[in-house]
Order: C-alpha cells, then structure tokens, then sequence
C-alpha cells in the first residue's frame, strides 16, 4: 500500500470541497493506504506552496503527492483515475487532470493544461484535443488537480515556487506559481501527461465552462450595463 500526501492549500473551504475530500481520505484509508496532509496558507500563494513543498520534503516514506486547490473539486473515480495512469506510464513523473481557467468576463474559457512553446510562452491545449480520451504528453499544468509520484519532488531543486522573472514581458513580468514550479520540473527531466477523461470542476462565482454569449473576436457593442 501506499503513502499519500494530500496538499491542500487555502484558508476556507466550500462544503461541496469539503465533503469530496473526506470521502477521498476515507476510501484511501479503507484501502489500507496511509494519508498525509499537508494544508498551508498565507498570503501569498508563492510562500503557501513552498512551505508545503518544504514539509513534503521531510517525509521521506511518501509515495505519491497529490495537490488539489481549494476551489477544485476531485471526485474518487478521478483520482482512481489518475492513480491508475501512473501505474500504467513507470516513465510519468506526474499526471495532471484538467479544469477550465477563466478569463475576463466575455474573454472566454481554457484549459488548464498545456505545452511551452519555442519563445517560452504558454500554450493550451485545445477542445478538440480533450476530447481524444488520451493521455496527452504536456509540460505544465494548473496546481488544481495533479497527482505526482514522490520522485517529481527531487526534479525541481529546493525553491521550486520561487517566480520566474520575465523582464520583457509586458503583463506581469513574472510567471505563475505554478509555471514556475513546471519550469523547473521540465527543466530537471521530468514527464507529465493530461489524463483528457480526467475533468474536474473549478468552483467560481460564476460559471467556468463554455460557450459563453460574446465571443472574445465579437464586434458586437457590450450594453453599458453589463460593460460597467
């Protein structure tokens, strides 16, 4: 049997979350696994995550580390899932379900999951390749949802969450916590794939899945009152 690390960052928690996350921790231990846990929060997600990744790095006897946000909702078919695909692939270091990442509001929806292209940029991958039912080789993932086997945290060298600085970037001029951290496990050698049958919900105040009424490419004039 296994050792799994559940690391669960955030400061509250949304009952449905709540109550999924029981029932993963109750079927794991009733198949004579033993959970870790590993919460953490601060102010900084950056922070939250290294001091996670850095109580991870104590445990020796880990097995597998499995990283679910506070506002992803995994079910236990997912998770068997996702367990199954790295006992399938001994070469993956991680497997990543998926989510949709919203943008601005008539901006549109992605997936959370994708390859770096040659000038360093972020590529999604696309609906049509979600709907393969394949497991897709991919180099970065959102934290949301991926499960990783304890080698993955030998990959990334000792501050894996620090940022990224993009000094000719002209949005933020850093990248993510969690692109950063991929950086560096792509860097080191590791090999991650996108189970596409592995879709979790990504709880928002509104609604994170397409179509949404306005097209990003729309010419059409937004009221006034839905513009404010």
């Amino acid at each position: 049997m296994a050792r799994i690390a559940l690391c669960i960052p955030g400061l509250s928690f949304n009952y449905v979350w709540v109550a999924h996350m029981l029932q993963l921790q109750a079927f794991l231990l009733g198949e004579g696994h033993t959970v870790a846990v590993a919460p953490g929060y601060t102010n900084n997600i950056y922070i939250t995550r290294q001091i996670i990744f850095n109580t991870l790095m104590t445990d020796k006897n880990i097995d597998y580390v499995l990283w679910v946000d506070d506002d992803n909702v995994i079910s236990i078919p997912t998770f068997v899932r996702l367990l199954d695909d790295l006992e399938s692939r001994p070469e993956a270091d991680a497997i990543s379900a998926w989510y949709w990442l919203a943008g601005a509001v008539f901006e549109g929806v992605r997936p959370s999951v994708g390859t770096f292209t040659e000038d360093d940029k972020l590529r999604h991958l696309q609906i049509e390749d979600l709907q393969s039912k394949a497991l897709l080789p991919i180099e970065w993932a959102g934290m949301g949802c991926v499960l990783m086997r304890r080698r993955a945290l030998d990959l990334v060298g000792d501050r894996p969450f620090r940022p990224i600085l993009r000094d000719g970037d002209e949005t933020l001029g850093f990248d993510g916590d969690d692109i950063a951290f991929f950086h560096r496990f792509i860097d080191g050698g590791g090999v991650m794939y996108c189970d596409t049958q592995a879709h979790v919900p990504h709880l928002k105040l509104r609604a994170v899945s397409p179509p949404l009424q306005v097209p990003q490419e729309s010419k059409k004039e937004i009221p006034e009152e839905v513009a404010a």
